[in-house]
Order: C-alpha cells, then sequence, then structure tokens
C-alpha cells in the first residue's frame, strides 16, 4: 500500500519475486524515500485498494508474453521511481500522483497482444469503434471506467473523491494513457522539448514562466507513463533481456498473424528481418 516502503523482496526477473533484503524499489541510495498517504488523503480503504488490484491484475491477458500484468507491475513500479527520483518536482497536488499510479496499473488492460498497426490494417472491431485513432489505449481507459468500475462500485477507488477531483482523476488517467501510443511519440516529444526550452535555467518547476495551479508543470507528468511505458532498455541485466525476448516474441506473433492474413508486417514483427539489439536501440 505504501509504495515507497516495500520491503522483503526483490525482484530477480520479469514475473519472479524472491525473498531477500528489504528492496530499495529501484530508487539510488540518496533518494528520499516517501509513502503517498492515498488511504487517508482519499478516504480509501485499503481492502478497496487490494480488491481493485485483483480484479485490474484478472484483467491482462496472462497469454501475453510481453503485455501481461508483470508488465502492469512493472510500468507501476518504474512510474513510482520517476516520481521519487524527481517527477514530483512537477506535481503541485498529490492527485495527479494518485491519478498517475493508477493509470500506470490499468494502462493495458485487456491487450490482445497484436498492436494498433494490426488492429487497424485488420479493422477490427476496436478499430472501428474508436476510429483508427489511438484504437488500444482508448479501449484500456473505457474499459476501467465501463467495466471495471462500473459494473463493481465496491472495488470504486475514486468513491471517496469530491465531483471535481474524480473528474480530474478521470482526465489525467485519460490523456497519459493514451500519451502511451507511440504513433504519439515524436509529436510528444517535440513538445517536451519546448517545455523543457521554456524552463531553461529554472531549477523550481512553480517558478515556471506561466506556471498557473500547477497547470504546465502537470502537462509534464504526462510524459512519465510513456517513459516509464518504454524504459526497458534502461534496466539491468537481465532484465532488460528477457524484456527484450517477450516483446519480440509477442511482435513475432503479431507478424506471423499479418502474414497469413496478407496484412502489412509492422515494423519491427518481422522475425526474417528485425535485429534483436537494433529493435531496443530506438527505445533508448
Amino acid at each position: 500500500m505504501d509504495m515507497a516502503n516495500i520491503s522483503g523482496a526483490k525482484c530477480e526477473r520479469p514475473g519472479s519475486i524472491t525473498e531477500s533484503e528489504p528492496s530499495d524499489c529501484g530508487l539510488p541510495k540518496n533518494a528520499k524515500k516517501e509513502g503517498y498517504n492515498f488511504v487517508e488523503s482519499f478516504n480509501v480503504a485499503p481492502s478497496t485498494i487490494c480488491e481493485f488490484l485483483r480484479v485490474v491484475e484478472s484483467e491482462y491477458n496472462a497469454r501475453n508474453p510481453y503485455h501481461n500484468a508483470t508488465h502492469a507491475a512493472d510500468v507501476l513500479q518504474t512510474t513510482h521511481v520517476l516520481l521519487q527520483c524527481g517527477a514530483k518536482k512537477f506535481v503541485s497536488k498529490s492527485l495527479e500522483e494518485y491519478s498517475l499510479l493508477v493509470a500506470a496499473a490499468v494502462h493495458d488492460i485487456q491487450h490482445p497482444g497484436k498492436n494498433n498497426n494490426y488492429q487497424i490494417n485488420a479493422r477490427t472491431e476496436v478499430a472501428l469503434r474508436y476510429n483508427d485513432t489511438a484504437v488500444l489505449e482508448n479501449m484500456h481507459v473505457s474499459r476501467l471506467f465501463s467495466h471495471v468500475l462500473g459494473a463493481r462500485r465496491n472495488i470504486d477507488i475514486f468513491n471517496g473523491l469530491t465531483e471535481e477531483q474524480y473528474s480530474s482523476v478521470r482526465a489525467c488517467i485519460i490523456r497519459t494513457v493514451i500519451d502511451t501510443d507511440m504513433a504519439r511519440h515524436f509529436r510528444n516529444m517535440s513538445k517536451l522539448k519546448g517545455y523543457l526550452a521554456e524552463m531553461d535555467g529554472v531549477v523550481d518547476p512553480k517558478e515556471w514562466k506561466g506556471y498557473q495551479n500547477g497547470i504546465a508543470a502537470s502537462k509534464v507528468l504526462q510524459f512519465v507513463l510513456h517513459l516509464a511505458d518504454i524504459s526497458n532498455p534502461a534496466k539491468p541485466a537481465p532484465v532488460f533481456e528477457e524484456w527484450t525476448d517477450r516483446v519480440l516474441e509477442e511482435f513475432f506473433a503479431q507478424g506471423d498473424a499479418e502474414a497469413k492474413e496478407n496484412l502489412p508486417i509492422s515494423p519491427l514483427c518481422d522475425r526474417k528481418t528485425t535485429s534483436r539489439a537494433s529493435s531496443q536501440i530506438g527505445f533508448i
């Protein structure tokens, strides 16, 4: 529950937890470890959060080599580390942290194991529903609010929020999950470079030109989840190697399906031409 104070477990490799010395959760040794205090701040019972996370875990497809619940847990933990290592400077209120961490947990629920390119080219039902725009990302968020929370009010982790807080959380989750769409990567990179140029020489984000009620700085937060989502090449060996093998296994299965269905083979999905090393360099 207090993500910054997890102890008694160490992640050796994806999907593997072993008992060990208290973990530093991936934080540098000199990092200040702080809890989030969400239970008291947002009037949510620990049992409700636990049950919510169990349901979210069940929403992931365990057959996917990569886009499964272990990936979600890894992205959630990485998002936490990024917050603790500096991203919290861009947080104007703890509700943004709450939203971002929930978004990390749910960002790939019901992922079918085939990406947006496949969905669009195969003209699947989900692609038609979301008009070929951030297809899976829209589906993930819709699934959260319409099925996970909508059908099970006993796991509504937002029940203690005011209407204004709920609207803010929903908007943040939608924005950050949709921005994990790789089709938005370079456009968002250009935006981020513009924000950094505007902040040149500014140490405190709250002194950022145009900072009003946290709006300007919070724009940076929407990139944190995307960074966590594609951070595998930055992980230590052997973790990054196993993630590489898992994602390529999933990509190649998609490429095989695309070839069989006479569809264009998506980037990184052709097992005959894709280089294992080169496929990861682009994410660094």
